[in-house]
C-alpha cells in the first residue's frame, strides 16, 4: 500500500468505529478512540474488565496515527521554524 492508500483505509476505519477525529492532515489523524477501537486496538483487558463489572465511565485513548511519515516530519519541521522565528 502506498501513503495515500493507507491514508484512505485509516480513515475509513475511524468512521466505522465512530472514532472522534481531533485533527488531520494528509499525512496525520489525531484521533480520541470510540469505545470499540479501544478495546480492538489497544490491549487493555484488565482496563476494560473494570469497565464493565463497576458500569464506570470509559475514559478511552487518544492517538497520533501517522500516514506518511515524510509529509508530516515535513510539516512539523516547518511548524518548529515558524514558531522560532515568533
Amino acid at each position: 500500500m502506498n501513503e495515500r492508500q493507507v491514508h484512505k483505509f485509516v480513515q475509513r476505519y475511524l468512521e466505522a468505529t465512530n472514532c472522534h477525529v481531533m485533527e488531520k492532515s494528509p499525512a496525520h489523524y489525531l484521533v480520541k478512540l470510540s469505545p470499540k477501537a479501544d478495546r480492538e486496538l489497544m490491549n487493555r483487558t484488565y482496563y476494560w474488565g473494570f469497565i464493565d463489572r463497576t458500569g464506570a465511565e470509559p475514559e478511552t485513548m487518544s492517538l497520533l496515527l501517522v500516514t506518511d511519515k515524510q509529509k508530516y516530519d515535513e510539516a512539523a519541521a516547518q511548524e518548529k521554524i515558524r514558531t522560532e522565528k515568533a
